[in-house]
């Protein structure tokens, strides 16, 4: 009972720490693309 629910915490938090890592690449690709093409 234990195992799962914590099987289950560590997976949701590996998906949350993948999609904030993903996002924050995002970022960092739009502000690399405003400062150096941008006005």
């Amino acid at each position: 009972m234990y195992e799962p629910y914590w099987d289950h915490r560590y997976g949701a938090f590996r998906r949350n720490l993948h999609k904030s890592h993903r996002n924050a690449q995002q970022r960092a690709a739009l502000n690399f693309e405003q400062r150096n093409f941008g006005p």
